[in-house]
């Protein structure tokens, strides 16, 4: 966080396990904090989700939570460019 707050730029890349559709968000950072009751169960629906696809193409349920963090704070950010990342001939062009 305390790089984030010094740099103000970020980007997160979000994949669907199944297919490999990747898409990557730069942007700038806006704010951050704790998050609410409403914040971890939004959170732990979509780790469910995202470890139920992981089940599907073979990873196994124990090695896909060790990627979920134990901690988790609300970071805010302004979307300034997407970007497809699907493996392929397009990949890295802007959305």
């Amino acid at each position: 966080m305390a790089n984030l707050r010094a740099n103000g730029r970020m980007a997160l890349t979000c994949v669907l396990p199944t297919n490999y559709r990747q898409v990557q968000l730069k942007g700038a950072y806006c704010c951050g904090g704790d998050t609410t009751a409403g914040d971890i169960r939004r959170a732990e629906g979509h780790r469910d989700a995202f470890i139920e696809q992981c089940e599907q193409v073979g990873l196994a349920r124990n090695l896909t939570m060790r990627l979920w963090p134990s901690d988790l704070v609300l970071v805010r950010f302004v979307v300034q460019e997407m970007f497809n990342q699907t493996p392929g001939p397009s990949a890295g062009a802007a959305l």
